[in-house]
């Protein structure tokens, strides 16, 4: 289940917490600042920065977990969009302890690829990137917890 999701505006990114993220000596419930300055971080990996071109409707979703202890960071890319809503192609960064693992299979699970369907089902409704990060979807209720992080 989901947290409210986070916008991080400078990022263009939307965050959503999966519940048991707060179980992860990193995060504590409601340090809203340390979740999202660690998903900044994650542009910058082992000094080379990770090219997230922030083009004029180009965005990200990124879904915060715990796996095993394990912080996990899976980070949806949407681009090549030249005229909005348009149909963006989706690039994918996967990380596990703020480590960056280019070759990772274990990608997302089931609940996260029902959010990024709903997500994509009410940013087709907006009529620019900005209206789409001003205003997110309502989550059924088997996916959402109902309070912040």
């Amino acid at each position: 289940m989901f947290y409210r999701p986070i916008v991080h505006k400078e990022l263009k990114t939307i965050i959503y917490p999966l519940q048991g993220v707060e179980t992860l000596h990193e995060y504590k419930s409601g340090d809203l600042e340390k979740l999202m300055q660690d998903v900044a971080d994650l542009r910058h990996i082992d000094g080379d920065d990770i090219v997230l071109p922030f083009g004029r409707n180009n965005y990200s979703i990124v879904v915060v977990w715990a796996d095993a202890n394990k912080m996990r960071h899976d980070w949806f890319y949407f681009h090549s969009i030249s005229q909005w809503p348009g149909n963006p192609s989706v690039d994918v960064y996967v990380f596990k302890n703020k480590g960056f693992l280019p070759r990772e299979h274990q990608v997302t699970c089931g609940d996260s690829l029902i959010m990024l369907g709903i997500e994509e089902q009410h940013r087709k409704t907006t009529k620019s990137r900005a209206e789409y990060l001003r205003t997110r979807p309502d989550l059924p209720t088997p996916l959402r917890v109902g309070e912040v992080f």
